[in-house]
């Protein structure tokens, strides 16, 4: 036999020699701190801008210190603005209204607040508008037990049936206005000046005190009409009918007296 190894054979055996290794590309050490500097700049979080809201004008503050005259007008005035911050905005002073003038996602949502109130004081307006219409075009069917076509009741029906009809008319065009109004117009057109600030509110107000005023003409006229019947139980029954709400109204003003406290300590 042959000593020689074929050449499969040989093939099949395993070099000796070893492999040369893969060259790899090495990382500079002077590149590290850049590239740490970048990846600590992306990751970071940017702090938000702050906005500087510039100082509420006085003629938006509640200050009647040294500008009326006669001095006995400067707590009348400083009340009706209180009570109409109140009515108007559900707020003490207009500091609120100022933030929200300078910020329109805040603008926009106070616009469909302020709809809505005045949107829901003309509804209860023209309920009590129909109640009364009826009560003024019919003919009472038991004379003797409630008989609202004296004249006494009769004119208190009819100043409560005026006031809601002018109240339905100011309350539904003061809301086509604030649905349609923008920031810029509001904040620096129809509050411009302390008069406009007050034609502003009282546009506002005006339904619900409209409102106010005749359900009290209303309520007068029937329990004058009450207390004029022929039946006991409509008497005494009318004067716990009317206890009720005046009790309401005076916890109402106790609890917002303290407003007219921070209002003034407060500067404004």
């Amino acid at each position: 036999m042959s000593s020689e190894r074929s050449p499969s054979a040989t093939s099949r055996q395993p070099s000796s020699t070893p492999a040369s290794p893969i060259p790899r590309t090495a990382l500079s050490t002077s590149a590290l701190p850049v590239l740490l500097l970048l990846a600590s700049m992306c990751t970071s979080t940017r702090p938000a801008a702050v906005v500087t809201l510039p100082p509420m004008p006085r003629h938006w503050r509640n200050n009647y210190s040294d500008n009326v005259r006669p001095k006995f007008l400067r707590p009348i005035l400083r009340a009706t603005f209180l009570a109409f911050c109140l009515i108007a905005y559900g707020q003490p002073n207009l500091e609120t209204q100022w933030r929200i003038m300078h910020n329109s996602r805040s603008f926009e949502e106070e616009k469909d607040r302020l709809t809505k109130n005045v949107g829901t004081v003309n509804i209860v307006a023209t309920l009590l508008l129909a109640t009364t219409a009826t009560f003024i075009t019919t003919v009472p069917p038991q004379a003797g037990i409630i008989d609202y076509n004296r004249r006494g009741p009769y004119i208190c029906l009819l100043a409560s049936f005026g006031l809601l009809l002018f109240g339905i008319i100011v309350g539904s065009a003061a809301q086509f206005f604030i649905s349609s109004c923008t920031q810029d117009l509001v904040r620096d057109t129809l509050m411009s000046t302390r008069f406009r600030i007050w034609v502003i509110m009282s546009s506002l107000v005006y339904p619900f005190v409209a409102i106010g005023a005749a359900a009290s003409a209303n309520i007068l006229g029937l329990l004058i009409t009450a207390w004029a019947s022929q039946d006991r139980i409509v008497q005494v029954g009318s004067g716990f009918l009317l206890a009720l709400p005046l009790l309401l109204l005076v916890l109402f003003l106790l609890i917002i007296s303290d407003f007219d406290s921070t209002t003034n300590s407060d500067g404004a």
